[in-house]
């Protein structure tokens, strides 16, 4: 029955939920992309070239 303002609240929302977000997933990101390819690829990275080395 109120469409009208239903749908602005839900773009003003959407709008400010999507910054929010997009403000997490950049400190996420930045925290995840330094933790986890600097730990699971030094593993893998030093053991492939150690086995193709020792064979």
């Amino acid at each position: 029955m109120e469409p009208k303002p239903d749908i602005k609240k839900d773009q003003e929302d959407r709008d400010a939920v999507l910054k929010a977000w997009e403000r997490t997933q950049n400190i996420y990101g930045y925290s995840q992309q330094k933790s986890k390819p600097k730990k699971r690829a030094s593993k893998p990275l030093e053991q492939e070239p150690k086995t193709d080395e020792n064979e």
